[in-house]
């Protein structure tokens, strides 16, 4: 075949192929699948959407440990990623263009919060953050501040001290030698002193004689250190007889028994919940060093004793979570030497 004859053949194939296309297929008239697909997908959004806010005041529920050394089943790590959501994956949708739509899509504020926020001639953004606020104040005065560094000269202590005052805290714990200062200062918040701070290693008569010391004082709580050497240096017996007249000697001024963590195991825990509840001593201080070190401890104690004594927690933390938790767990307080910190990240999150 000629290169001419080639040519022709070729303008006759193109020409024949121009009529095979059948009209119904243009452009115009093709409906793609995944377009029906998106558009089912979003009727049925509108249509089937609907949220759920959790109640107030609603927390997870922790369980309790029948036992102290009974351990509790920790959540596998697709339950703390992922708990209480499905595995199925929601496809992604493109953000719709059109304003209008995007702003229909936005949960509109309930009717009854409207109205209150008319009552008080407020927006309904206004009245949040006044709530916010409400509740983190409410938060703050189950926060205590530990005040119990030495080294901090008066300038510091006055500082601080005044820092407390701001965020309404529930209390502050000072060293004997800081008592005077906050008498000074006239503080408005509640402070205890600790005694035989840190480790709880005085006799009973030098107790006793700090205590007699410190009734005489206007703080309103005393807080004494545990000697965790005398569970096995003392008779159980022993012990409760001397917790017995420490609080007797301590008078009306609410006397905190404060145990440190490190070093204890759950039956030295055992064994000390049952002196100082055979002694009526109602409230105890945890204080640990590292939080999650400790967490199996503080948990179980939790578990066994919290309706037995009000349970304060210490130990230095940034992380409200970690807060949140033992609140959930039934704390009646946490204390911390960086509270101050730690509320002002509460601010942050609850932005107020």
């Amino acid at each position: 075949m000629s290169l001419s004859e080639e040519r022709t053949m070729t303008k006759i194939n193109e020409k024949e192929s121009a009529f095979d296309t059948d009209p119904q297929e243009t452009e115009e008239n093709v409906t793609l699948p995944s377009e029906q697909a998106s558009d089912n997908n979003a009727a049925q959004t509108e249509e089937n959407a609907v949220l759920t806010e959790p109640e107030d005041g609603e927390q997870p529920t922790e369980p309790d440990s029948e036992q102290i050394g009974e351990q509790p089943t920790e959540p596998t790590d697709k339950e703390q990623d992922g708990e209480g959501f499905s595995d199925e994956k929601t496809p992604t949708e493109q953000e719709p263009e059109n304003s209008e739509v995007a702003d229909q899509e936005k949960p509109a504020p309930d009717e009854k919060v409207t109205d209150w926020a008319k009552v008080f001639g407020v927006s309904v953004d206004q009245l949040q953050t006044e709530f916010n606020r409400y509740k983190a104040n409410k938060l703050f005065r189950k926060m205590r501040v530990d005040l119990l560094d030495n080294t901090l000269n008066k300038e510091q202590l006055v500082r601080k001290l005044g820092e407390a005052e701001d965020f309404t805290f529930g209390g502050v714990t000072l060293l004997p030698n800081a008592v005077p200062t906050a008498v000074k200062n006239n503080i408005a918040i509640p402070y205890s002193v600790a005694l035989s701070y840190p480790y709880g290693a005085d006799g009973y008569n030098e107790k006793k004689y700090m205590i007699k010391q410190a009734v005489k004082t206007p703080v309103s709580g005393i807080e004494l250190f545990f000697d965790n050497f005398s569970l096995t240096e003392k008779k159980k017996s022993a012990l409760v007889r001397e917790y017995k007249w420490l609080k007797w000697h301590a008078r009306r001024r609410k006397l905190t028994v404060c145990v440190r963590l490190n070093g204890l195991t759950p039956n030295d825990m055992k064994l000390i919940a049952e002196v100082l509840s055979a002694a009526k001593i109602g409230s105890v201080k945890l204080v640990s060093e590292d939080l999650k070190k400790d967490d199996f401890i503080l948990t179980s104690f939790l578990g066994s004793y919290k309706d037995v004594f009000n349970v304060v927690v210490s130990g230095n933390t940034d992380k409200t979570d970690e807060v949140i938790n033992y609140f959930g767990m039934g704390v009646e307080a946490f204390s911390s030497a960086n509270a101050v910190e730690l509320a002002k990240n509460f601010k942050a999150m609850l932005e107020v």
